[in-house]
């Protein structure tokens, strides 16, 4: 199954948030955000979450995350590298089995 199309489950999401407010709460300490703004932040991020379902809309999520509040930029680099470690682990097991098939 593809990655970016692979549905989202709980403790996925709960990590998430739980990454989402460190950065919100070092926003804060060191002034890249305003309460006004994690205010905000706080009511996309809860609206956008509810209805995700995939990592791909994961991703365009933090995308738009970061381009509206730039706190959130590592939270994206973040996931974007988990997606590429799970495509990079399910590319070399088809390889492995096509390798696997020929000797």
């Amino acid at each position: 199954m593809d990655q970016g199309k692979k549905n989202l489950d709980d403790q996925l999401k709960s990590q998430l948030k739980k990454n989402l407010v460190d950065a919100m709460v070092l926003g804060l300490q060191t002034k890249q955000l305003t309460f006004k703004e994690m205010r905000a932040s706080a009511n996309f991020i809860l609206d956008s979450m509810e209805n995700m379902s995939s990592y791909t809309e994961l991703v365009l999520f933090l995308e738009g995350l970061k381009k509206q509040w730039p706190v959130y930029g590592n939270i994206l680099t973040l996931y974007k590298s988990k997606l590429y470690e799970e495509k990079e682990k399910i590319l070399i097991d088809k390889l492995s089995t096509y390798i696997k098939s020929y000797s």
